[in-house]
């Protein structure tokens, strides 16, 4: 594998709160200077490498269908003053 085919499968993760590196752990990325995290498993869900990548530099996934008991919530994840929250699109 190429340097370039690394960095394209694994990008280098930037707060977009403070811009200091993030740590990129099984379950979590956090960063180690400000309270920014983002679990990689939301409702049952396991967010895709591209979804994380998305929500680091555009600030939004795609819309992704989580399960919460027996229902299904259709949203995108954003960031929002510097928290992963939901967007349900109905702004």
């Amino acid at each position: 594998m190429t340097k370039d085919e690394y960095l394209e499968n694994n990008p280098i993760k930037i707060c977009p709160v403070c811009k200091s590196l993030l740590v990129d752990e099984d379950m979590k990325i956090y960063c180690r200077n400000c309270d920014f995290k983002i679990n990689k498993k939301v409702l049952d869900v396991t967010l895709t490498p591209k979804d994380i990548n998305n929500l680091l530099t555009s600030g939004k996934t795609r819309i992704i269908r989580f399960l919460a008991d027996s229902d299904k919530i259709d949203a995108a994840l954003k960031i929002e003053k510097g928290k992963v929250v939901m967007d349900f699109g109905k702004e």
